[in-house]
């Protein structure tokens, strides 16, 4: 087993290991307009158990503190993405966990929604979990009437895949696949699929919830196209059909559509050819190569050497942090 990180930051789940051999869970929560942050914790025989009971308890207290008029304001909206993080990194993302993370992630929606007073359109729907020593999230269920396809649309409960719900589920699927496993034996980059979640926080579903289109179905060749049209940012439009496109192909096989819109939009080039040579300014001349060697090498300091280091073999910063000082020294 991994070693066990025992400190994390705020809304963020830690698990130790007690004297007796039982495992603990902990979390400080602090809520909208609640002045102190309570430290949550709970134990069990297993690091998945103690996690599991926490969140049962962390769904209490939620509902304790909402209940009695004590949340005043609305809860910070980064706090669902640090938690699901936090549980992700420690590598025990398992179906219950799972199901009851989102359960209050649900509820914090349904809170801001209520202080804010609109319709919650982020209820991110999951599968009753049998969930032993702890009380099971109840199904979602959203009663629609909406017209979607500019026809009469009778009034009856529908299954309708909201985008902000399919993104967050993404998202925690694509961090399941961080951690290096046998079965995920090349892991993703977080900052990579942080990253792709940020565009989406950034770009397309401001503008989707501008146009007011919220659901799945809605969402066209032409909407796409459209999307792409308000992005001044050459390279945040191809970013953003990148992204997209693994999501519609995401939600294709989950059943969740059987359509990808993406597929009859042409992807937008990452730069534009003006037809004018490009000039870098972001290099150093060969005559001048010689004068930055012997500089890095009188300064003789750790970094000085990392620097000669990548001007002579040409690697990237992020390649070059990953040396050992004594890999790089004489």
């Amino acid at each position: 087993m991994e070693k066990i990180k025992e400190r994390t930051g705020q809304y963020e789940v830690s698990v130790r290991i007690t004297s007796n051999g039982y495992y603990e869970a902990r979390i400080s929560f602090k809520l909208g307009g609640v002045n102190r942050s309570p430290r949550l914790q709970k134990g069990g025989k297993s690091e998945e158990l103690a996690v599991l009971n926490l969140l049962v308890a962390l769904d209490s207290h939620i509902d304790t503190c909402y209940q009695s008029g004590i949340i005043i304001a609305k809860i910070d909206e980064s706090i669902p993405q640090r938690l699901m993080k936090s549980i992700n990194n420690l590598g025990i993302a398992t179906p219950d966990i799972t199901a009851r993370t989102l359960a209050i992630v649900n509820k914090i929606n349904t809170i801001n929604a209520n202080i804010i007073n609109t319709i919650p359109t982020n209820i991110i729907p999951f599968c009753n979990p049998n969930i032993q020593n702890a009380v099971a999230p109840a199904l979602v269920s959203t009663n629609i009437n909406y017209n979607l396809d500019n026809t009469n649309v009778p009034k009856k409960e529908q299954e309708l895949c909201i985008i902000e719900d399919l993104v967050n589920e993404w998202h925690l699927f694509r961090l399941s696949l961080c951690k290096k496993t046998e079965d995920n034996p090349k892991p993703l980059s977080q900052t990579t699929v942080d990253t792709d979640y940020d565009k989406f926080q950034d770009d397309i579903l401001p503008y989707f919830k501008q146009n007011k289109i919220l659901y799945l179905k809605q969402v066209t060749d032409e909407t796409i196209k459209s999307l792409l049209k308000s992005i001044k940012s050459q390279h945040d439009k191809h970013k953003s059909y990148i992204v997209l496109n693994m999501l519609f192909e995401y939600a294709i096989d989950n059943n969740k559509t059987n359509l990808n819109p993406l597929r009859k939009v042409d992807k937008p080039p990452e730069k534009i050819d003006t037809g004018e040579e490009e000039i870098d300014d972001n290099y150093i001349e060969p005559e001048n190569q010689e004068i930055y060697c012997d500089k890095f090498e009188e300064t003789n300091t750790d970094m000085s050497i990392l620097f000669e280091t990548m001007l002579l073999t040409g690697i990237r910063p992020e390649e070059a942090c990953r040396f050992k000082v004594e890999s790089i020294r004489p």
